[in-house]
């Protein structure tokens, strides 16, 4: 099967992480989210990606590659100027051509089970393509996901705070027909200018298209914010791992050290007699000294937190230097940034 992710946008909400790569490039877990987006399509049967690239582009094409080190074949196009997400995807029509694909945008993060589930739909052979749906509260900030007898029926793009009848939202993961290129061709341009790719969702459902709707399962995260990052790396933790506690071979742990799960800690990194965690991610090659206490917090690789620093709420740039004795306390909302040297 075929797959197409898209990572064009400047990620403007995640500043300062995004201000020197693309999203799809935040590490979550010491691991791009572009490439457990990848990994995922593949337990689908995935083998062919297009990415659907623009901002930084050239370091997307160097982290990935051809997609060998994935397993995938890699390819990419290029949309220069924001569109919409259905501009995005017609960027990719010669690459998809006459096959279903299944589509993800580049920061919508899914429990890894969905992406199979996904495709086990769309091959019982009863519908024309899935759209993911995650269940909340109130669909105002995305798209609210209408449907009957298990297909979609209507999607209403960010209805007004409190006026939504469904608290299914549209969780940014399809397989979707080929023809869904032809229609994303005709849909009129939104308010703001661009082809969205609700439109064409709803053009090709009134035409009687069989769209069928798969309930997220596990956790769903569309990764906007630095805050985002702080809480899904406690929810994919707790999801994957029983204790968790992700502890590379390779680390160096002080026996005086005391680990709070959840936690990681990465390949090559050195932690003293510390308290780390509950919900902190060490990366490959972090230094983190004596007397140190890290809680909801990321470092990033490379990353080295001085003698006795305390920090709570705080995200480490990858090569981030903190000296001995600092205090570092954000918020759940509005996690601190330490930038690289």
């Amino acid at each position: 099967m075929k797959g197409v992710i898209l990572a064009a946008g400047k990620g403007t909400r995640m500043l300062p992480l995004t201000l020197a790569r693309p999203k799809p490039l935040v590490p979550i877990l010491d691991v791009p989210m572009i490439e457990h987006i990848i990994r995922g399509m593949a337990t689908a049967g995935v083998d062919r990606i297009c990415i659907v690239v623009g901002y930084l582009q050239e370091m997307i094409r160097d982290q990935l590659g051809d997609g060998s080190r994935l397993g995938v074949e890699v390819e990419y196009c290029v949309q220069e100027q924001a569109g919409g997400t259905g501009d995005a995807v017609l960027h990719a029509a010669e690459f998809i051509g006459g096959d279903h694909f299944f589509l993800s945008w580049g920061d919508i993060m899914v429990a890894p089970p969905n992406y199979a589930a996904l495709a086990e739909r769309y091959r019982a052979g009863d519908c024309d393509g899935v759209l993911g749906a995650n269940r909340v509260e109130d669909p105002y900030e995305g798209a609210a996901v209408y449907q009957t007898d298990g297909y979609l029926s209507d999607i209403v793009e960010k209805p007004e705070k409190g006026t939504s009848k469904s608290n299914h939202n549209n969780a940014g993961v399809f397989i979707l027909p080929a023809a869904m290129v032809e229609v994303l061709g005709s849909v009129p341009l939104s308010p703001r200018g661009e082809i969205e790719m609700t439109s064409a969702l709803l053009a090709y459902a009134a035409a009687g298209g069989r769209l069928a709707v798969h309930e997220i399962e596990g956790y769903w995260d569309d990764v906007a914010r630095p805050a985002n990052v702080i809480r899904l790396q406690a929810t994919m933790m707790e999801f994957s791992h029983h204790p968790a506690s992700i502890i590379a071979d390779s680390a160096q742990i002080d026996p005086g050290a005391v680990l709070k799960p959840p936690l990681y800690i990465g390949p090559e990194a050195v932690v003293g007699a510390a308290v780390v965690g509950p919900n902190a991610v060490i990366g490959a090659g972090c230094n983190v000294a004596d007397g140190c206490t890290l809680s909801d917090s990321a470092c990033f690789a490379g990353a080295a937190v001085g003698v006795g620093t305390h920090a709570e709420h705080a995200i480490f740039e990858m090569g981030a230097r903190v000296g001995s004795g600092t205090s570092l306390t954000g918020s759940g909302s509005e996690p601190i940034y330490v930038p690289a040297e």
